[in-house]
């Protein structure tokens, strides 16, 4: 049997616990599973001072190697490189003892101090094998075959997309303090002093502090998390040269209802940029806000079709991965939890539906694909300028679902026939004519995908219909054919997808 060993982490900070949490286990699953009388320690979870180092000298003395996670949060923190120093220092007595600097989410960034001698490891598939090959022996690593190897670095790669979610308000502690002042929250026509000067350079000053900011905590946090952060500070630095107008000699009336006369072009040019600021302000402060995939806020902000297309397109190549053989990565598990059918994200919502549609291991019920397209029809029917396109992907789902039941027996047909089909069946005609609106009000000659979808799947109803007749809802297009049932997202020659 192999000698015992002990693997040591260092952390410091949210992020690096978590990855020495996620390492950690992960290391202590391959142990037990290669038979290995192994152990992994941590750096103690108590204040800093004598006692802290006490223990650290206890845990560094029944070590043989250590693992320092690294995060550019805390690269630079004195503890953590007082701690490093002792281990480097420890470890330095025993010939076989390894030290091994791991970096999460550091790109290229050069070491300093005592962990500079040691070659770096990046928290990606192939530096983390190669820090497990060194740790163990020539046979220790034949005994792990290559599948169980990208296995194992799939499961960790979870935690370690996981680890990236740093509270905002380690990132940014004054954020809500830095848009308190009243240049954010008090409407234009609101201000009674009219110290535009004033207003413009707290909007400047903000914008500064914002701009100095970014570059540092850009990569201390999950990538949707920069990406809102950049478009604040876009939208706060539009604000400031919106509020530049009014810098010419202007005053505005008091009228009764104690608003200024401010006039209706310049007021909608201030006030669209101040509440799109004060939107992205109370998005990034609320957790619950916070989207399943990273690309999420950046598909919000696209303006043209093609480009959120092109998101939806790279999700269905990793969909299509899988599908055929390949391993199922963090995106897909992201995608397939509840919360993304209930984001307030457009993209979460329909990554949701297109995994619950292709996967066969995560079949929808219909009750959730009628809850789904219900959802989905009133965001839509909400605004008429809202897109269909996460109500088109969400007819997925439940033609996959009217599908199965097409083939199940007489008798699972009886008990499925519920309200729900009957309620399916409103929706789509309701959905047929919403579709029809959107085409009239947008001069499209051809029919838009959504509303071919639509009427084949009510097509598919009736085709239910014929088989059961209890089903006491008469067919009913709304003024559309009911189309052949066809795979779901091919669409007849000429029509068109309406545009967001």
């Amino acid at each position: 049997m192999a000698s015992h060993k002990t693997i040591f982490l260092c952390w410091s900070g949210t992020r690096s616990k978590r990855v020495a949490d996620g390492l950690g286990a992960a290391l202590a699953t391959l142990w037990a599973s290669l038979g290995l009388d192994w152990d992994v320690e941590y750096s103690p979870q108590i204040a800093k001072g004598s006692i802290w180092f006490e223990q650290i000298l206890v845990n560094l003395g029944r070590a043989n190697a250590a693992i320092v996670c690294l995060t550019p949060e805390n690269v630079d923190n004195p503890w953590m490189h007082f701690e490093a120093g002792a281990v480097a220092a420890r470890l330095a007595q025993d010939p076989d003892g390894r030290v091994f600097p791991y970096l999460f989410r550091m790109g290229e960034y050069k070491l300093e101090g005592p962990m500079s001698q040691y070659q770096t490891t990046h928290a990606t598939s192939e530096d983390t094998l190669r820090l497990v090959r060194d740790l163990l022996t020539d046979d220790q690593w034949q005994d792990w075959p290559p599948e169980a190897r990208r296995l194992w670095w799939a499961e960790l790669e979870k935690t370690l997309q996981a680890a990236e979610d740093r509270p905002l308000g380690e990132i940014l502690p004054k954020i809500e303090v830095l848009f308190g002042r009243k240049t954010f929250n008090e409407p234009l026509d609101e201000c009674v002093n009219q110290s535009w000067f004033a207003r413009l350079r707290g909007a400047q000053d903000t914008h500064q502090q914002l701009k100095s900011a970014l570059q540092e905590l850009a990569p201390q946090c999950r990538p949707y998390v920069g990406e809102l952060l950049e478009q604040l500070r876009e939208a706060v630095d539009s604000y400031a040269m919106a509020l530049e107008l009014l810098l010419s000699p202007m005053h505005f009336d008091l009228q009764d209802d104690g608003k200024r006369s401010v006039p209706a072009g310049l007021l909608t040019a201030c006030e669209g940029r101040r509440v799109k600021v004060k939107q992205l302000v109370s998005g990034l402060a609320d957790p619950t806000m916070q989207p399943v995939l990273e690309n999420a806020p950046r598909f919000h902000a696209m303006e043209s079709f093609a480009e959120r297309k092109a998101l939806v397109h790279q999700f269905e190549y990793w969909l299509g991965q899988y599908e055929h053989g390949g391993a199922r990565d963090w995106r897909m598990a992201e995608a397939l939890k509840p919360q993304a059918a209930n984001s307030r994200w457009e993209l979460d919502r329909i990554a949701h539906y297109l995994a619950r549609t292709v996967l066969d291991d995560a079949p929808p019920t219909l009750n959730e694909a009628v809850g789904w397209l219900r959802m989905e029809f009133e965001r839509a029917r909400a605004s008429s300028k809202a897109s269909h396109m996460p109500l088109y992907y969400c007819l997925g789902p439940l033609k996959k679902t009217l599908e199965t039941i097409g083939g199940d027996s007489p008798n699972k047909l009886d008990r499925l026939l519920t309200d729900a089909l009957a309620d399916a069946r409103t929706l789509l005609g309701e959905i047929v004519m919403l579709a029809s609106a959107r085409e009239k009000e947008d001069q499209q000659a051809d029919p838009s995908r959504l509303k071919i979808e639509a009427a084949s799947l009510l097509g598919l109803l009736d085709t239910l219909d014929a088989s059961d007749h209890r089903l006491d809802s008469p067919p009913a297009t709304n003024g559309a054919a009911p189309a052949s049932p066809r795979p779901f997202g091919q669409h007849l020659p000429g029509s068109t997808f309406e545009q967001p």
